[in-house]
This record gives structure tokens, sequence and C-alpha cells, in this order.
């Protein structure tokens, strides 16, 4: 279980993480609502309004709890919110997405590198996996400088969607996994 309490930030080097709040659910929809962040979200093409982003994360909100953590990253030198995660307390589906304009920067490397060493802080007791598209290099790399590996690869029918999607599923069993080159605290 995480002894991360659900007010806590976390920071990184460039990167502060800290829990969603009701302040948030419009930035947060505003970053999310870009066609090139929503290319690579096959799950959430039920998005086709601003509206629909702030309802996502007004829901995850609601459901934010000591199993499941939805984190606002933000850089550390300004506050501006660059995109978010959500950290299985004990291992499990860990997710993140960044806004377009902060792609190629590192960012989402310290974040996911943050993550898994507080859950091997934590013990997390399950392995830990992101779905990714095939497609999607930027976050394929991003994973495997955590030190994640594909697990498996397979075609997948999301909800209303008419054709299949390609994905792998990287995977790291964090009490196996060294510490993360890039630190938190």
């Amino acid at each position: 279980m995480f002894d991360v309490l659900p007010d806590t930030i976390i920071h990184t080097d460039r990167v502060a993480l800290r829990p969603i709040v009701r302040n948030d659910v419009s930035t947060l929809a505003r970053l999310l609502f870009d066609p090139a962040v929503l290319v690579w979200m096959p799950a959430l093409r039920m998005i086709v309004s601003i509206h629909d982003a702030e309802a996502l994360f007004e829901a995850a909100i609601s459901i934010a709890g000591p199993e499941r953590f939805d984190f606002v990253a933000s850089r550390r030198r300004d506050g501006v919110p660059i995109g978010e995660v959500t950290v299985p307390a004990s291992g499990g589906e860990l997710e993140f997405w960044l806004a377009s304009e902060f792609w190629g920067r590192g960012y989402a490397t310290e974040i996911v590198s943050c993550v898994l060493r507080l859950l091997y802080a934590n013990e997390a007791i399950e392995p830990v996996f992101a779905c990714v598209h095939r497609d999607n290099i930027g976050s394929q790399r991003v994973l495997q400088k955590a030190g994640m590996e594909v697990a498996e690869a397979y075609w997948h029918r999301f909800e209303d969607a008419e054709n299949p999607v390609p994905l792998f599923t990287y995977r790291v069993d964090v009490m196996r996994h060294p510490r993360a080159a890039l630190g938190c605290d």
C-alpha cells in the first residue's frame, strides 16, 4: 500500500505531481482535448467535446482513493500543468499522457521513472503494466527508458470502435526492477 497521502506533492527534478482537484478539471480537459493527444488514446473515443473531457476528470476525482491516485503533472519551475498520470497503489495499470506541446523533452520519462520508483519504495505487490498503441513510438521509448519491456502484442476492439487497434502491453515487476535512474522525493 502507498505511504503517499492523497494530498502529498511528489517532486522530480523538473516535475511536480499532485492529486487532481476540481480546479484542475478545465485546464486538464483543455490539454487532453487535442487531436494530437487523443489519437493515441483509443479508449477515450467518447471524448468528442471539451465537456466530455471535463466529465472524465470529474470521474477521476470521484474514484481516487487508496488504491489509485490520479495526479496532475506540472512543471516545477512555473507550475504550468503538462499532463496527468494515474498510479496504481499496489501495482497494475499505469496510465500517463502529456499535452503535445511538452512532448520530446523527457518529462514523461521522468514521471514514469518516478512512479515506478515510488511503487518500488512502497513494495508494490503486483507487476505494473501500461498499454500503448503500436505506432506511438514516443510512449514506447518512455516505457523502455523506465525499464519496462513488451509483454504482449495484440489487437483490441474498444467500445463503439469500428476496427480493432494494435497495442503493446509493457510490463515490469517493480520489486525486481532496479531503482530508476531519475529520482523523486
